[in-house]
């Protein structure tokens, strides 16, 4: 089980945080050494990344370093932390209060999405976000397979979120 701060928690009530770490995770990888340590690595993008997806930026204890340094694994759960109450927050400013009141799965979903693309790429999917909202499932997939994200960047990925929006048509809590 992943262990998240108290405050973490209160500002997150729409998602499974243990659940969504494993979703990312699995989505990102965690790229380590034979010791289990995290090792900074380049994303599809090219950028140095460490952790479960994180990009290193300027501020990060990481700036500077170089591909295969090693990053202790209390900073990657700071760091996945920091970037899924952001990816929770983007989805707020993209889909509003709504957002919140969303089935658990729903919510992952686009914060997964959010997680990988920032608001700005998220944004970006203009079509898939007002069918999306509209509960319109299938022209949502559509739309978000229609994309350099889904042919070129990460395409297993969107497959799988793909088949897990279509699954919401089937689900009664949408």
């Amino acid at each position: 089980m992943v262990l998240f701060s108290d405050t973490f928690w209160e500002n997150t009530m729409a998602v499974n945080l243990d659940q969504l770490y494993e979703e990312i995770k699995a989505d990102e990888g965690l790229v380590t050494n034979d010791e289990g340590e995290s090792l900074i690595y380049r994303c599809t993008e090219g950028y140095l990344t460490c952790g479960i997806g994180h990009k290193i930026v300027e501020g990060d204890a990481e700036y500077g370093f170089v591909e295969g340094d090693t990053v202790p694994m209390d900073s990657v759960k700071k760091h996945f932390e920091k970037d899924v109450q952001t990816a929770i927050e983007d989805c707020r400013a993209i889909y509003g209060e709504g957002f919140d009141s969303w089935s658990e799965e729903r919510c992952h979903i686009v914060t997964n999405m959010a997680f990988q693309l920032g608001r700005k790429g998220l944004s970006g999917f203009k079509k898939f976000n007002a069918y999306f909202q509209e509960g319109a499932y299938g022209g949502a997939a559509l739309e978000m397979m229609d994309s350099r994200w889904a042919i070129h960047q990460t395409p297993n990925r969107a497959t799988r979120l793909k088949d897990r929006v279509l699954a919401l048509a089937d689900d009664p809590r949408g």
